[in-house]
């Protein structure tokens, strides 16, 4: 029977494993319905399915409101995410229109987590690693072709 040890791990298989962790991480995060301000949270709003809502100011100064839409009954059903507020509505605007149906707000300032800001720099750090291989190769390239011609120059010489 032929065993195998492995004594160490290979780049390319850690990258597709860090790759694959982010994009688990990711994909859980959003699950989460996502639907446009105008018409459909507007709508909602009027209707008084919202229960709570949660605006949210992003790390690049982005809105978003995180809302719980209820059911009849009163019970919170799910999760919407509101993207696409317009820039010309204002918070007090869309506070206003909560206010107004009696749903509970709170507002809170997103920052950004190490892992987010891991994978936002990961693409940039691989890009500049494999153009800094590069480099190095062209040049070790460029070194063995000119001994290469030293090689042949003193060749023809003899």
């Amino acid at each position: 029977m032929n065993t195998r040890v492995i004594t160490h791990a290979s780049l390319p298989g850690l990258v597709v494993v860090v790759i694959l962790f982010a994009t688990a991480v990711t994909s859980i995060a959003a699950t989460e319905k996502r639907i446009p301000y105008h018409p459909e949270f507007i709508q909602l709003v009027q209707q008084g399915r919202i229960g709570s809502a949660e605006i949210i100011t992003g790390p690049s100064g982005i809105k978003y409101i995180r809302a719980k839409l209820v059911r009849a009954e009163g019970k919170e059903e799910e999760t919407l995410r509101v993207d696409a507020i317009p820039n010309d509505i204002s918070s007090d605007q869309v506070i206003n229109m909560l206010i107004e149906k009696g749903v509970l707000i709170t507002q809170r300032q997103e920052s950004l987590s190490p892992f987010s800001m891991f994978t936002m720099w990961l693409p940039q750090v691989v890009g500049f690693v494999v153009w800094i291989v590069v480099v190095i190769i062209a040049l070790w390239l460029g070194f063995r072709l000119v001994r290469a011609v030293e090689r042949i120059a003193e060749n023809t010489k003899k």
